[in-house]
């Protein structure tokens, strides 16, 4: 608080915790990410996983530091908090659609970090490619 020039009383009529104070940030991260992808012509499922990589890359040593804080519910929450406030669902099996995107998205976020985001978008966009044009077998 001494560094941010910024008194106890003052802090803590504004937030409870510094938790709190990631939570506000990562908020404002995902709407400039929102605001970006806005402007993206061609949207697709990998032009939305590139560009959120590009983000996440930019904002790495945030992100980073969630993860090896055990903090990566603020970037769960965040996920949850803007894909349901475009997405909708109008019935039970789009409920679960949305729930396996939005779960399937935050773990591939978590292994992404637990590699410590050595990949890069392009490299990330080549593997989403080849991993989704291919079918996937899980009886084996």
């Amino acid at each position: 608080m001494n560094l941010a020039q910024v008194g106890r009383a003052t802090f803590y009529r504004n937030f409870t915790s510094i938790e709190d104070i990631l939570i506000k940030h990562e908020d404002v991260l995902a709407t400039e990410f929102n605001n970006d992808y806005e402007n993206i012509q061609h949207k697709s499922a990998t032009s939305f996983l590139y560009e959120l990589s590009k983000h996440y890359i930019k904002n790495k040593e945030f992100y980073i530091t969630l993860y090896k804080q055990n903090l990566t519910e603020i970037i769960k929450k965040a996920i949850e908090k803007h894909i349901n406030k475009k997405i909708t669902p109008k019935n039970t099996a789009e409920k679960y659609g949305l729930n396996f995107l939005i779960y399937g998205l935050y773990g591939w976020i978590l292994a992404w970090l637990d590699d410590d985001m050595k990949s890069t978008p392009d490299e990330l966009l080549v593997l989403m490619k080849k991993y989704y044009s291919q079918p996937y077998d899980i009886s084996k």
